[in-house]
C-alpha cells in the first residue's frame, strides 16, 4: 500500500486515489508488528455491515513535522461513516462493543514491553519528557477536513486508559450528533486550526478531552503579542 507516514493517516486513502472509500473502523499499524495481536479487537467489533480493515504499512522513513503529529505506528481510526451511517442503522449496541473493545485493545497495547519507538532527530527537536505514546494513538475522522488525535499517555499502572478511551468515544459521538453545539467543536475553535488533525487529550482533572496545544506557552505568548502589534499598527 502506498502509505505516506511523514503526512499522517488521510494519505492512506487520498493516494489510493480519490474516489477510494475510507473504512468505517480500521487498525493501522507498521510491519513490526504481527496483525494477530488484533484479532480479538476484529472478532469483538466485525459485522457483516461494517466496513472493518486491519491495514498493514511500512516502516516510515523520515519527516519533517512536530512529534506529537507523527503518525504512530499503531493507529486505531474511527471514521465518520461509523457514525453517520452505520451507527445510524445499528443502534447504540454495537457502539458499546466498540467502545470496550477500543479500551481493551488500548490496555493490550500500551502496556507492552519495549513498544515505544526510539525517536532520532537534530537536538532540541525531539521532547526527552514526552509524555504521550508514539506508538498507539486513536484518530477519528471529523467535519470539514477536520481529524482529532487522541494522543494516549505512555504506560504507566496509575492510569485509567479505559476511562480515557470511553471519554474519546463519547466526545466523538456527540460531535457528530451535535455539530457546533458540541465540545468537540469548542475544542477546535480554541485551536484555531482551519483544518487537518486536532490533538486532543484527557485531562484527569476534569474528566474531558481538550485540545493540546504543540507549542510551547511561551512561544504561544509571543505570537500572540506578534498579532496583536499587527492588528494595531
Amino acid at each position: 500500500r502506498d502509505f505516506c507516514l511523514s503526512r499522517g493517516l488521510g494519505d492512506v486513502y487520498k493516494r489510493q486515489g480519490k474516489n477510494v472509500q475510507k473504512p468505517q473502523v480500521a487498525i493501522v499499524h507498521t510491519e513490526r508488528f504481527d496483525s494477530s495481536i488484533f484479532e480479538d479487537f476484529l472478532s469483538e467489533v466485525e459485522h457483516e455491515n461494517l466496513d472493518l480493515q486491519i491495514q498493514e504499512t511500512p516502516e516510515p522513513g523520515p519527516f519533517a513535522t512536530v512529534e506529537w503529529f507523527i503518525p504512530t505506528a499503531i493507529i486505531a481510526f474511527i471514521g465518520k461513516a461509523y457514525f453517520e451511517e452505520f451507527l445510524k442503522e445499528m443502534g447504540k449496541d454495537h457502539y458499546n462493543a466498540l467502545k470496550s473493545s477500543l479500551a481493551k485493545l488500548t490496555q493490550k497495547t500500551i502496556s507492552q514491553p519495549r513498544i515505544e519507538p526510539v525517536l532520532m532527530g537534530t537536538p532540541g527537536k525531539i521532547s526527552i519528557d514526552n509524555p504521550f505514546s508514539m506508538a498507539y494513538s486513536i484518530m477519528a475522522e471529523g467535519n470539514d477536513g477536520y481529524r482529532f488525535k487522541l494522543l494516549i499517555p505512555k504506560y504507566t499502572p496509575s492510569v485509567n486508559y479505559e476511562a480515557i478511551v470511553l471519554k474519546f468515544m463519547d466526545f466523538i459521538a456527540e460531535y457528530h450528533t451535535l455539530g457546533l453545539t458540541s465540545a468537540a467543536s469548542e475544542e477546535i475553535s480554541r485551536s484555531g486550526a482551519p483544518g487537518g488533525t486536532i490533538l486532543v487529550s484527557y485531562n484527569p482533572e476534569t474528566e474531558s478531552i481538550e485540545w493540546r496545544d504543540h507549542l510551547p506557552l511561551e512561544v504561544r505568548a509571543r505570537m500572540k503579542v506578534q498579532q496583536e502589534n499587527v492588528a494595531e499598527s
